[in-house]
């Protein structure tokens, strides 16, 4: 699937992966993992399987935050994509910029609401 995200002037970029929204969610069975989908249900990626044994707690949230990160990357590509387009590369992005940049990074990081 091929993705042409809009850009300053009459350029298109064409990028070609799945294009988001994505999401991750705790697969069931015996051998649980995250899989990062779209929001329609098409699979992108799955994390290792998750540890069971006891001191595995550390090591299953680092698979949980990568899925987490996974899940974000089209938001956050947009949004960076949309930062150097309306800047021009500058230093000063737009406020509506900054807020939509600032909610992808909130994803990534598992803050968001």
């Amino acid at each position: 699937m091929t993705v042409k995200l809009t850009t300053k002037g009459n350029n298109m970029k064409t990028h070609s992966h799945t294009p988001g929204p994505w999401c991750y969610t705790l697969g069931r069975g015996a051998n649980p993992r995250f899989h990062i989908q779209t929001t329609a249900g098409y699979q992108i990626a799955s994390t290792p399987e998750l540890s069971k044994h006891r001191m595995a707690a550390e090591e299953n949230a680092g698979k949980e935050a990568n899925a987490r990160l996974i899940a974000a990357a089209p938001e956050l590509l947009n949004m960076l994509q949309r930062m150097v387009d309306e800047t021009g590369g500058g230093s000063s992005p737009c406020l509506l910029t900054s807020e939509h940049a600032r909610a992808a990074i909130a994803k990534a990081k598992g803050e968001a609401q």
